[in-house]
């Protein structure tokens, strides 16, 4: 059986929930683990991170593409 990280750290697991891994880090001294991920829902995300959720609380933060953000005020 995968531990708790092996399982999000898995491509399976992220095919499996709806998300696509677009990069995974650690932050050791400060014990954090932060993906980057596309997902079509916040449920996919959450079922995501489902395992790790025992670990923690998890935050997530959705962000866009600072170019696309702030087109419409340069205009």
């Amino acid at each position: 059986m995968k531990t708790t990280v092996g399982v999000v750290e898995s491509d399976e697991h992220a095919k499996k929930t709806g998300v696509k891994v677009l990069g995974r880090y650690i932050a050791p001294t400060e014990h954090r683990i932060f993906f980057i991920v596309e997902a079509e829902s916040y449920k996919s995300i959450t079922d995501f991170l489902k395992p790790m959720m025992k670990m923690g609380t998890p935050r997530i933060t959705p962000v866009s593409e600072l170019g696309k953000a702030i087109k419409p005020f340069l205009e």
